[in-house]
């Protein structure tokens, strides 16, 4: 009775305001305290081409001059925001190392911060099947927690090149919050303020990686699962428009790469050792890894350059069809759930599955990397949380204790998978 006054406003499951204040800076000060050993982590692979090696990021008066060469004129000249953020970090302190480390680190928090405002506004929504009194206060907190600490987040924050994919999910994640604080807006002021925030932040995350293509597809899938209900009547009725500005965006795609299209998704396959068709069915194979890093992120299990065989065929390996079996399952559990009135878990697989979809195709990329996962994972542990919660039917004690043992094994790993990341040589004789 004591914890429960401590916790919870009087007659209530929800936590105080105040105490969802003391429970994310908590949870910001945990997350600075196990990325604390990589503030001194050297710059490693494509950190040497893309930041230190870079002539355009070194910024050394504030110039729009200057900003526009790092903005159109680096390495990877379609992720202009993340390279003008690398050149204000060499403005400020050339490249003493802690800096980048902290931007990283910032990022990351920052964006534990943007996804518990998008998950409270969520949850606020009048969801069936779900106890709203249960779920808008803790769920979103705990989510926040288990993701940020997470040890497969770690090449995402240690891995300074990667900001580009934190930095991404970061202004994704909040242009999502923006539509949806537009949606629920009263004013015709506030709202339209809204809405110009969230194709802002959409248009600064495509700007940092190509990731944030598949973000006009979520915000119809989230108007569609929760303002309207799953409505087929809403759906034939502006799905339409939705086709259009689907065809729009591919056309300027293809405007963006010179009318090659094809030609540009295809090219990373030179001095590859597998075809467009074998990465295809690897990348089932590659899911069932990323599923299981999520469950079970143990340091062993994390590695920057994964050994994976590649499938040759359905059955070469033979956990390939198996693995094409459970992908589509999912897919099948999610329509499942979302007929059954569970929209929010049938849209947190879509999430995970969807964000997954662009680097898991035809383009030729390499065809496991951890950081594939940062995005994804956001709405995956929320799914975990929200199961666990109806386990467990929330009972205080038991659960409090788990939360903290998994809380503290999981930074007690992020911990030392960090360790890893120190220099050059440790890093190299862990991939092997």
């Amino acid at each position: 009775m004591q914890t429960r006054r401590l916790f919870e406003r009087p007659g209530g499951g929800i936590p105080s305001l105040l105490w969802e204040g003391w429970w994310l800076l908590v949870t910001v000060g945990l997350v600075g305290l196990i990325y604390s050993n990589t503030l001194q982590v050297p710059f490693l692979l494509d950190d040497l081409p893309n930041i230190e090696e870079n002539p355009h990021l070194r910024l050394t008066g504030f110039s729009l001059a200057g900003l526009r060469e790092a903005w159109l004129e680096g390495f990877l000249p379609r992720r202009p925001v993340a390279n003008v953020s690398f050149a204000l970090n060499y403005y400020i302190h050339g490249y003493a190392l802690a800096g980048y480390h902290w931007v990283n680190l910032l990022i990351h928090m920052g964006t534990g911060l943007c996804l518990y405002a998008l998950l409270k506004a969520t949850l606020g929504l009048p969801l069936p099947r779900l106890s709203r009194r249960a779920l808008s206060g803790w769920v979103p907190l705990l989510t926040v927690l288990f993701w940020l600490v997470h040890p497969v987040q770690t090449q995402s924050v240690t891995y300074l090149v990667q900001r580009m994919n934190s930095l991404a999910s970061l202004f994704y994640v909040l242009s999502l919050w923006c539509y949806v604080r537009g949606r629920l807006s009263m004013g015709l002021g506030p709202r339209w303020g809204w809405y110009v925030g969230c194709v802002l932040a959409g248009v600064l995350g495509l700007g940092c990686k190509e990731i944030v293509a598949t973000l006009p597809f979520f915000i119809f899938l989230y108007e569609w699962y929760f303002f309207q209900g799953l409505s087929w009547g809403w759906l034939r009725r502006y799905g339409g428009v939705f086709g259009g500005l689907l065809l729009l965006l591919l056309g300027g795609v293809g405007w963006y790469f010179g009318g090659q299209l094809m030609e540009a998704l295809l090219a990373g396959y030179a001095g590859r050792d597998f075809s467009p068709g074998e990465r295809l069915l690897t990348e089932f194979r590659v899911v069932v890894l990323y599923l299981s890093l999520l469950f079970f992120p143990h340091p062993s299990r994390l590695n920057l350059d994964h050994d994976f065989a590649v499938s040759h065929s359905w059955l070469e390996p033979w956990t390939t069809l198996p693995a094409l079996g459970l992908v589509l399952g999912l897919v099948v559990v999610a329509v499942l759930l979302a007929r059954r009135g569970e929209r929010l878990l049938s849209f947190c697989l879509l999430w995970f599955l969807g964000n997954l979809l662009m680097e898991s195709s035809l383009i030729g990329l390499e065809l496991v990397f951890e950081h594939r996962l940062y995005l994804p994972s956001m709405l995956f542990v929320l799914l975990v949380v929200v199961l666990a919660g109806r386990a467990l039917r929330l009972r205080r004690g038991l659960t409090l204790g788990l939360v903290c043992t998994l809380a503290l094994v999981s930074s007690g790993w992020t911990w030392e998978r960090n360790a890893v990341w120190r220099d050059e040589l440790t890093l190299w004789q862990d991939c092997v």
